[in-house]
């Protein structure tokens, strides 16, 4: 039988799901333990590590505390031109080196910013780089300069035409770049979905793969999109949608004859409550066949029964068309697939003569499909990433471990590896980074976190967690900031984000991970800050209508709820969404952060919407014109870290021996702040933390001077201020950071008690 049932018809509670047999033991023992896990408490919990003296950026044999360290090296793409040379871009360390076939270093080129891909193509080197000001670098094959074109936010691939024109996917544009390269200027672009990640050029035909849906996770399939561009006139001709829950495109390959392109992601099971992981019950890991002839597609499982292939990342073809290569990026692995043998069985499921799959929709349920054709293959590497074929050897892009694994086709042996020097030694915060990639520590190596927290974010999609009971889907949040706003949950049924890690890791991973490792995720996360939104000015300020909205956003009572500099009170309000898909009982929510909100949609807690201007008017205390929700919206969409030249990580306190999050409490200890540096140029910092009582008598201050900190690190400042069991309802704790002139160089943190 299939190993998936028919997709249950999504009701209102989705509270009943067809559970096949080997299931059942699995969610009673998910029950029990639900049964057992801390409930969204008023009262916080003490976790492990999580008592505000976890490690402040080192592991056991770690080197240095802090941000993700530029001295690392990341390879994300590799390109061979016809001598066997082999062009390497390196994300942190922002750079292209060129090596020799033997592994020589031959050339260098330093960017400026982050290096996303590079290509060699017809005797030149093409580069990608930066994010907000994204720029398309062209290098001769020496590395050296001859011209650097504008492009759009964060450029992720590149198609050169053979008329001197390419194509670039503009990942945070919604849109694809066209470039005239002998001019040196992008005249254009074309409107795709949601974040075209991956661009393939077949005749005439540009695919474009967008990473994440545009739907509203509450429509009836939820899915993101192949785009297929008609090259002579540039527009959009075709919008394919792939199976329901499929997110995370990252590769696209085509079959030598044209006839086939192939397409990598994750296939989400997201309509079943995530009561086991057992057989790909929570994600599934795949790929799709588009024919090119009539866009019809079909859908692969690259899993077995008991073992995962979590996010596969990119594929190639064999120049014969008989073999597809992947790269398994969460256990570190490529995968191999005989072509032959999977039409084979295709074919078998268009006659009807297959035993276990009745029809090609039904291909991507049955997970055995690939049996017999495909094969696991260890390099040695970690984060295995972008690859090319060339020379009978397949060249692949390990980020982690910050080299190319040489591939031999033949046997599919290591020959050899490339890397320009010596990895330094790991931090907490690279640790945690790549333990956040790993499905190694999953059960089965169904999933890792980046699953449904690509890049630490969201997938958009709604799950339905076990954290506060079944049948109440919400949509993922990213986590960014998390440990900045407690509680966490959309329903704040985690007191801290520590704890959601750890629950994370036991209830949705099926693990128990050493407490180090933990921590490493926790400083990873903490280290997060937001990219810059699309919708400022090209040199990060706000624009004229944001700035106009900005003014008004105060003026509608938006930040009474959403206050600078986390734009949220940290408080639990009930919904005015409530009801309107006939799923929730009254409840609270906390109120979400709207830093970096631009990436999150679809909005609310089911995703219901994916327009901010339709949430402007549903929230705003008076009625409002067009004009003025469209300014407001544009700010909303604009908030990010802009002048937030430092920022309030964390404020810890203690009471009755248990930790207390970014509160204030009567009898309570505050015992630390945490600063972090969010801004490469900003200046040396002091910081000024007050405790006030509700008559605005001071009843403790601290002074104390930032020193010369390394960008994206944080510092733990000791307070140990006692407060009075007698506060009352108005009483607050006031973060100043000013230079040394005493202007504010971010926004003031407050923290009120409301009784």
């Amino acid at each position: 039988m299939n190993i998936f049932k028919k997709k249950a018809k999504k009701m209102s509670s989705r509270a009943v799901v067809s559970i096949t047999v080997f299931s059942v033991l699995a969610v009673i023992l998910a029950l029990t333990l639900v049964a057992c896990q801390d409930t969204p408490a008023t009262t916080p919990t003490t976790t492990p590590g999580a008592t505000g003296t976890i490690p402040s950026g080192t592991i056991p044999g770690s080197s240095t505390p802090g941000a993700p360290d530029s001295t690392y090296y990341s390879p994300s793409s590799v390109s061979v031109d016809g001598e066997g040379n082999v062009y390497v871009s390196d994300a942190t360390k922002k750079n292209v080196t060129k090596f020799s076939p033997d592994g020589q270093v031959l050339a260098k080129y330093n960017a400026s910013a982050v290096v996303n891909k590079v290509v060699y193509s017809d005797s030149k080197v093409y580069v990608l780089e930066g994010e907000l000001d994204g720029k398309l670098t062209v290098l001769n094959s020496d590395l050296t300069k001859e011209k650097q074109i504008d492009v759009g936010h964060t450029p992720n691939d590149i198609v050169i035409t053979s008329a001197g024109k390419a194509y670039v996917s503009n990942r945070f544009d919604n849109a694809v770049g066209i470039v005239d390269i002998a001019s040196g200027k992008q005249t254009g672009q074309i409107a795709v979905e949601r974040e075209p990640r991956a661009l393939l050029l077949v005749g005439k035909e540009l695919y474009v793969g967008c990473f994440l849906t545009g739907d509203k996770s509450n429509s009836e399939d939820v899915t993101t999109k192949i785009e297929v561009v008609d090259t002579s006139t540039d527009k959009v001709k075709k919008k394919i949608a792939l199976a329901d829950g499929s997110q995370s495109v990252l590769g696209l390959a085509a079959s030598p004859d044209g006839k086939q392109v192939y397409v990598t992601h994750l296939l989400s099971r997201y309509t079943y409550p995530t009561t086991q992981l057992d057989r790909g019950w929570i994600n599934t890991n795949a790929f799709t066949i588009i024919n090119t002839s009539d866009y019809s597609t079909v859908a692969i499982l690259l899993d077995e029964l008991e073992h995962g292939a979590p996010n596969p990342w990119d594929v190639v073809c064999s120049d014969d068309g008989k073999t597809l290569y992947f790269t398994i990026s969460g256990t570190h692995e490529v995968m191999t697939v005989d072509v032959e043998k999977m039409n084979d069985a295709l074919n078998s499921v268009k006659k009807g003569s297959n035993d276990y799959v009745a029809d090609l929709g039904a291909v991507g349920d049955y997970i055995p499909f690939l049996d017999g054709a495909k094969k696991r293959y260890k390099t040695g590497g970690n984060g295995l990433r972008d690859m090319e074929i060339a020379g009978g050897k397949l060249y692949v892009a390990q980020y982690f471990s910050g080299d190319v694994a040489v591939i031999n086709l033949e046997d599919m042996t290591v020959a050899s590896t490339i890397s320009a020097g010596k990895q330094p030694e790991q931090t907490a915060v690279r640790l945690g980074e790549s333990l956040w990639y790993d499905g190694n520590y999953c059960y089965q190596q169904w999933e890792s976190c980046a699953s449904c927290h690509p890049d630490a974010r969201a997938d958009a999609l709604n799950w339905d967690n076990l954290n506060d009971g079944l049948g109440n889907p919400k949509n993922t949040k990213s986590m960014l900031f998390s440990h900045r706003t407690p509680p966490v949950m959309i329903t704040g049924a985690r007191v801290s984000a520590e704890l959601a890690v750890r629950k994370g890791m036991l209830f949705i991973q099926y693990n128990v991970l050493e407490e180090e490792k933990l921590c490493a995720i926790d400083e990873y996360l903490k280290s997060l800050l937001p990219t810059q939104s699309p919708y400022l000015n090209r040199d990060g300020t706000l624009t004229e209508a944001a700035e106009a909205g900005k003014k008004l956003f105060s003026e509608v009572g938006c930040a009474k709820c959403h206050p600078a500099p986390l734009y949220t009170d940290l408080k639990k309000y009930t919904s005015p969404y409530l009801g309107q898909d006939g799923t929730w009982e009254n409840r609270e929510f906390v109120t979400p952060t709207l830093v970096e909100i631009w990436r999150s949609a679809p909005y609310t807690y089911f995703g219901g919407t994916t327009d901010m201007k339709e949430i402007v008017k549903k929230f705003a205390n008076r009625t409002l014109t067009d004009d003025e929700v469209a300014k407001i919206a544009e700010f909303v969409l604009s908030i990010g870290i802009v002048d937030e030249k430092y920022g309030v990580e964390q404020v810890l306190g203690t009471k009755d021996g248990e930790t207390i999050y970014c509160q204030i409490q009567p009898g309570s200890k505050i015992d630390t702040v945490s600063v972090r540096k969010q801004y490469e140029d900003a200046p040396e910092a002091t910081v000024i933390v007050k405790l006030v009582g509700a008559d605005g008598n001071e009843i403790a201050t601290k002074t104390q001077a930032l020193g010369n900190m390394e960008f994206n690190t944080a510092t733990t400042i000791e307070l140990g201020f006692d407060v009075p069991a007698n506060i009352t309802k108005g009483a607050y704790i006031e973060i100043a950071i000013q230079d040394a002139s005493g202007n504010n160089i971010a926004s003031v943190y407050k923290l009120t008690y409301s009784g």
